[in-house]
């Protein structure tokens, strides 16, 4: 007996030796070993690879299928005719019979398959001839009016097989969702995002991915943003989002007025902004100078008869010493008849002796005291009064000082007197006003016409960019002018005499370029306090 009982414990002991790690715990809602399910884990079944018509599939407590829900539609073995899929049902042959069917004699049994047998008929029907008979489905291109919808697929093209039964291969199962195949009605399944990307979506970046429920889940999508998110994405060019115009308006975007709107491409919509800067200084520019008439001078040399300028003359004139203020943002100034007599009388001097002289001798020809005073007290042209306010803008001959532009841009200036023969012109400088502006630049900040660079016979590109001023000492100042951002413009820094129509000024001469319609000009001044800084923008008029 000892002999027995060391091997016989072996035995015995076998069992507890198995290894567990390999086995199926059920339930853990992961079909494996020999579990058929698990939980929502179906391994990819459905009714309908059961065999099943339709329903719904579910796992038991104990990871076997529950067919509650599949048994209600049916299957082929259950001996119940389901008309829409079977022909018969083990004996049930419904009332199917050679006769009726017009297959001769006989009997009519019932196939594995659910289909009626009408081989036991004397005249059986005949596959392939196209002629739908006895127990075919079909027949070549006769399927009955069935279709993959009608046999519950969810569409697809219904096709007859050389046995005259469907072939249902190229019709589409119905959606399920979990099965990790897009299906009807499903917009993703599992990995299977039927080709979107968060980029396709609109996004700029992130890893879409799939719900539970078949639906698309963007969150991580939206953590990288998109157009129409309301947060500006700067990044990808976006300037504004929905209602966010970071701090934009239609006037900080150049336009007067009106209601700035974000488009759907997140750019600025400015169709229900007022008029932009440019189309309001252009169209000023081309507006104050379509009449540039001098105006006819009824006076005499003969006669020392100072006389007066023809009313379109004067008044064009101060129509463009206002436009010239305008595009420096001083305010307008008007004429005053006693100093318009007084400039008057002193172009009739000029005239007489056919130059200008701001301190003249009381021997010239038809010398007035008068005219004098205005002389010492006046820009003074050899040119009608019209075509001076050009000339005294570009302001060529004065390479210290640029006294012409500078009263003209005073913040004293005005009121004015204009006097102006058919030949020589006087504008009284000396004013009285008071605009407050701390500088003075120009051309000045914001819109500048390029038709302003050169209005004359000569170009500020040749006299000098000017900033005045009355109140900030610029005997320092070191300038920087760059264009569109970047690209350096030097130029040559003139230190102005004082006094003509400002306290301090300097001119600032290109060197090696010329200013050109389509750019912008960035002006840094330091060295003095406070720093200057402006940007102007030149445009071309013409097209406006």
């Amino acid at each position: 007996m000892k002999r027995f009982l060391i091997p016989l414990m072996w035995f015995l002991l076998l069992p507890a030796c198995d290894d567990t790690a390999g086995k199926s715990v059920c339930p853990d809602g992961i079909a494996t070993g020999s579990e058929s399910c698990d939980g929502t884990d179906l391994r990819g079944a459905t009714c309908q690879t059961l065999g099943y018509y339709g329903g719904a599939l579910a796992c038991s407590a104990e990871c076997g299928w529950d067919l509650a829900g599949c048994e209600p539609s049916g299957r082929c073995g259950d001996s119940i005719v389901q008309s829409a899929f079977e022909q018969c049902d083990g004996t049930d042959v419904g009332l199917a019979t050679c006769e009726n069917l017009g297959l001769g004699t006989g009997e009519i049994l019932c196939t594995a398959n659910c289909r009626l047998d009408d081989s036991g008929c004397s005249n059986p029907a005949v596959c392939g001839d196209g002629l739908l008979q006895g127990s075919e489905l079909c027949d070549g291109l006769d399927l009955d009016g069935q279709t993959c919808t009608g046999l519950g697929f969810a569409g697809g093209q219904l096709a007859c097989n050389t046995s005259c039964e469907f072939d249902t291969s190229a019709c589409q199962a119905a959606a399920v969702c979990g099965d990790g195949h897009v299906g009807d009605g499903e917009v993703c399944d599992g990995a299977d995002l039927d080709g979107q990307t968060c980029l396709s979506l609109g996004y700029y970046g992130g890893d879409l991915a799939c719900t539970g429920a078949c639906t698309l889940d963007q969150a991580p999508c939206a953590a990288a943003g998109r157009c129409g998110d309301g947060t500006i994405q700067g990044t990808f060019g976006e300037v504004c989002d929905g209602a966010n115009l970071g701090g934009q308006t239609c006037e900080t975007r150049g336009f007067v007025g009106g209601t700035l709107a974000c488009s759907a491409s997140c750019s600025f919509n400015e169709s229900g902004c007022g008029d932009s800067q440019a189309d309001i200084v252009c169209g000023r520019w081309n507006a104050d100078r379509v009449d540039m008439n001098e105006g006819i001078w009824s006076g005499s040399v003969n006669t020392c008869s100072a006389g007066d300028i023809g009313a379109p003359g004067r008044a064009n004139a101060l129509k463009l010493v206002n436009l010239y203020r305008f595009l420096v943002d001083l305010p307008p100034v008007t004429t005053d008849p006693t100093l318009d007599a007084k400039a008057e009388k002193c172009a009739l001097m000029m005239t007489a002796n056919n130059t200008i002289n701001h301190f003249p001798p009381t021997s010239w020809t038809c010398y007035s005291a008068d005219g004098a005073n205005a002389a010492g007290s006046s820009n003074l042209a050899t040119t009608p009064g019209v075509q001076a306010v050009d000339l005294y803008m570009v302001d060529p001959g004065n390479p210290t000082t640029m006294g012409h532009r500078r009263w003209i841009l005073s913040n004293s200036f005005g009121p004015t007197g204009l006097g102006s023969t058919n030949s020589y012109s006087c504008m009284w400088a000396f004013g009285s006003g008071n605009a407050g502006k701390s500088w003075t630049a120009y051309p000045g900040p914001g819109i500048f016409p390029v038709q302003a660079v050169n209005p004359s016979w000569s170009s500020i590109d040749q006299t000098g960019w000017t900033l005045q001023s009355d109140s900030i000492n610029l005997g320092s100042a070191v300038v920087t002018i760059t264009m569109d951002g970047s690209t350096n413009r030097p130029v040559t820094i003139t230190h102005l005499g004082a006094n003509y129509g400002s306290s301090y000024a300097i001119s600032m001469i290109p060197q090696g370029w010329s200013t050109q319609a389509g750019h912008t000009y960035h002006v840094s001044v330091t060295g003095v306090t406070p720093a200057i800084s402006y940007d102007v923008e030149v445009v071309d008029c013409s097209a406006f």
